[in-house]
C-alpha cells in the first residue's frame, strides 16, 4: 500500500509539472506573438507615417508649382499686354488697377486688368493646381524703371474643391523701362524722355528757343511735352527739339506745404524785400524770413511758404546797380519755394542761384490754393549771364519770361500750365539746359509722380527667390 501510494504522488507531481511548463510555454508564445505584433504594428505605422508624410511633401511640392507656374503666367501676361501695371503696386484687394493711365507707358489707353488668379496645373485625379497673387510692389521709377517683388499663393485642391496643400512663392524681378518700341536695354533717347519743359495748354513764343541736355556734345535736344495738340503759339523756330511731343500725360498731385510751416503773405514779404533792397542789399531765402516762414526737415531741406493768392511784385531801385539787388538762394540746404500766388521779378532784380550746387535743390511749388491765373513772371537778368537753377513746378499757372538783349539761361526744367517768352524787336535767346541726373533727383525728392515720360515696361531677370509650402493640419 505505501509503495503504491508514493507512485500515485509520483505522478501527481509529473502532471503538475508538464501543466506548469505547458503555462509557460504559452505565455512565452503569447509574448512573441505580441511583440510580434506590436513591431508589426510599428512597421506599419511608420510606412503609413511615410506615405502620408511623402503625399503631404509632394502635394506641397504641387503646390509650390502651382504658385511658380502662375507667376510665369502672370508675368507673361504682364509683359505681353499690361506693361503699364509693372510700376503700380497691388495690395491684395481683388482689384489691381492703375491710376495713371496715361503716364504708365506707351498706350494712350490701357484698359483689362491682368488675370491675378487661376487654374495653372490639373491632375489625372481630379485634383487642381491654382494661384493667386497676393501682393506685388514695385521700387523704382517710371523714368528708369527698378525692381518689382511678387508674392503668389498657389493650392492644391481636391476635386470637391477641399484644400489639399497651399505655397507661398516670393520673387523679385527687374523691372526694365524703355522707349516705346523699343528692345530692352536699348538706351537710345533715353535722356531726352523726362521732359525739360512740360506744359498742359499753351507755349507761346518759342522761336530761337533751345531745350538741351547739358553738358552734350554735340548738344542733344532735351524733351518738350505739351498735352495739347495745338498748344504752340506762334512761330516755332528751332532744332532743339525741332517740335514739341504730344502726349496724353497727366501731371503729377499738387504739393502741399508742410504743416510745420504757416506761411508769410504776400504783403509782408513785399514789405522784407524792400527794406533789403532800399539799402541796395540782398534778400537772402531762407535768413532773412521770419521763422513762420520757413522751416528746415530732418534732410536739410528749407521749405518756404508764401501764402495767400496775391501778387509778390518784388524790385529793387534804379541807385542799386552793378549788379543789381537779387533774391538770393542760399546754399545752407535744398529750398522748396510754396506759392499760392503770382511772383513778380522785376528788371532791377534777379534771383541769385550762383551758391546752389544743382537745379533739384531750388524748387517754386504752386500749391493746392492757387488759382488758375497763378503767375511766375521773370524780367530781372542776371548781371553775366548766370543761369537760374530750378525746378519750377505751377500745374495752374504760367511761367514767363521776358527777354531782352542777353540770352536767358535755365539750367533745370519748368513744368506748368503754359510756358511763355515775351515779344519784341530785340528779343533775346532763351536756352534751358536739362541735367542729366534731374529725373531721377526730383523723382528721389518729391515722388515717383515725377518719373513723368511715356516709357514701355518689361519683368526680366530673377534677382531673388524664396518660397514655403504646407499642408492642411
Amino acid at each position: 500500500m505505501k509503495c503504491l501510494f508514493y507512485k500515485s504522488r509520483s505522478l501527481t507531481t509529473h502532471r503538475t509539472s508538464l501543466r506548469h511548463e505547458q503555462g509557460l510555454a504559452l505565455v512565452i508564445v503569447l509574448m512573441a506573438s505580441a511583440i510580434a505584433a506590436t513591431t508589426t504594428i510599428a512597421v506599419a505605422i511608420r510606412s503609413y507615417n511615410s506615405y502620408v508624410n511623402g503625399t503631404r511633401q509632394s502635394l506641397a511640392s504641387r503646390a509650390k508649382e502651382s504658385a511658380e507656374a502662375g507667376l510665369n503666367i502672370l508675368i507673361e501676361s504682364l509683359n505681353e499686354d499690361h506693361p503699364e501695371w509693372l510700376i503700380e503696386p497691388y495690395n491684395g484687394d481683388g482689384s489691381w488697377s492703375i491710376s495713371r493711365a496715361a503716364t504708365g507707358g506707351c498706350r494712350i489707353n490701357a484698359s483689362e486688368n491682368p488675370t491675378i488668379q487661376g487654374t495653372s496645373n490639373t491632375y489625372n485625379n481630379g485634383t487642381e493646381g491654382r494661384y493667386k497673387l497676393s501682393k506685388y510692389s514695385f521700387e523704382g521709377n517710371n523714368f528708369y524703371g527698378g525692381v518689382g517683388s511678387f508674392e503668389m499663393e498657389g493650392e492644391i485642391r481636391s476635386s470637391n474643391n477641399k484644400l489639399l496643400a497651399s505655397a507661398k512663392i516670393y520673387q523679385d524681378m527687374s523691372i526694365i523701362a524703355k522707349a516705346c518700341n523699343a528692345l530692352p536695354g536699348d538706351t537710345n533717347s533715353q535722356d531726352s524722355i523726362w521732359p525739360g519743359i512740360f506744359v498742359l495748354s499753351r507755349i507761346q513764343n518759342y522761336r530761337g528757343g533751345k531745350a538741351v541736355m547739358k553738358g552734350s556734345e554735340p548738344q542733344e535736344a532735351a524733351e518738350i511735352i505739351c498735352t495739347e495738340a495745338d498748344c504752340v503759339s506762334g512761330k516755332w523756330d528751332s532744332d532743339y527739339p525741332p517740335e514739341p511731343t504730344i502726349g496724353d500725360i497727366e501731371l503729377p498731385n499738387t504739393q502741399e506745404p508742410p504743416e510745420q510751416v504757416k506761411g508769410i503773405s504776400t504783403s509782408k514779404l513785399k514789405s522784407a524785400v524792400r527794406s533789403k533792397f532800399r539799402k541796395c542789399q540782398n534778400f537772402r531765402i531762407p535768413e532773412d524770413l521770419s521763422d513762420d516762414a520757413k522751416w528746415q526737415d530732418s534732410n536739410g531741406t528749407w521749405h518756404v511758404y508764401i501764402s495767400g493768392t496775391g501778387s509778390a511784385s518784388l524790385n529793387g531801385y534804379s541807385k542799386c546797380k552793378n549788379p543789381n539787388s537779387s533774391i538770393k538762394i542760399s546754399n545752407s540746404g535744398p529750398v522748396r519755394l510754396y506759392l499760392d500766388g503770382s511772383l513778380n521779378i522785376g528788371s532791377r532784380t534777379w534771383i541769385d542761384t550762383t551758391d546752389v550746387n544743382h537745379a533739384a535743390d531750388f524748387m517754386i511749388l504752386g500749391t493746392p490754393k492757387a488759382k488758375t491765373n497763378q503767375k511766375i513772371d521773370i524780367r530781372g537778368e542776371a548781371p553775366n549771364g548766370e543761369a537760374l537753377k530750378t525746378f519750377v513746378w505751377l500745374p495752374k499757372g504760367e511761367v514767363k519770361f521776358q527777354t531782352g538783349k542777353e540770352k536767358r539761361l535755365v539750367e533745370g526744367a519748368i513744368w506748368a500750365d503754359s510756358f511763355w517768352r515775351s515779344a519784341n524787336a530785340q528779343l533775346g535767346d532763351f536756352e534751358l539746359r536739362l541735367p542729366e541726373d534731374m529725373p531721377q533727383l526730383i523723382y528721389q525728392r518729391l515722388g515717383k509722380e515725377f518719373g513723368i515720360g511715356q516709357r514701355d515696361y518689361v519683368a526680366q531677370g530673377v534677382t531673388s527667390w524664396r518660397s514655403y509650402g504646407r499642408t492642411p493640419d
